[in-house]
């Protein structure tokens, strides 16, 4: 796991149209990052506070920079903001949560969700009409019942 962190310029963002600035600012960082971590574009991945850091102001006044912290990890990059807590990638978490929690299996004898499915019933307040099939449907599943 490599971390690095750097001070990226977003002043060329500016030169857009301002209804596009936001949007460009996210983009510099993207490949600023993937340019000096050597690591494809596609896997770049920006955390949810650099992001609310760089569209705090809006769409047409992006920050002038923003000091970020890379963590190179399993073939991504993973970008935060410097005052970011950072947490561990979803990933590593999910296989955390499947590991600390075994699958029970039901005892016979006790019902399972969704082990017999009904079919709806049409109720007073349903408001389109039942066609032939349909009710020749609900007529066999009540004789099946009785």
């Amino acid at each position: 796991m490599d971390e690095s962190v750097y001070m990226i310029n977003l002043g060329e963002s500016y030169e857009k149209p301002r209804n596009k600035r936001g949007k460009r600012a996210m983009k510099i960082i993207r490949e600023f990052i993937a340019r000096h971590s050597k690591t494809p574009l596609e896997n770049v991945r920006l955390s949810n506070s650099l992001n609310s850091k760089v569209w705090e102001r809006g769409i047409q006044k992006p920050p002038r920079r923003v000091k970020v912290k890379a963590v190179k990890a399993e073939g991504k990059t993973y970008v935060y903001h410097i005052d970011e807590k950072i947490e561990s990638p979803k990933a590593e978490k999910k296989a955390e949560k499947k590991e600390e929690k075994p699958k029970e299996e039901p005892v016979k004898g006790e019902k399972t969700e969704g082990a017999t499915k009904k079919e709806a019933k049409p109720t007073a307040k349903s408001k389109r009409k039942l066609s032939d099939k349909e009710k020749k449907t609900l007529a066999s599943a009540k004789q099946a019942d009785n």
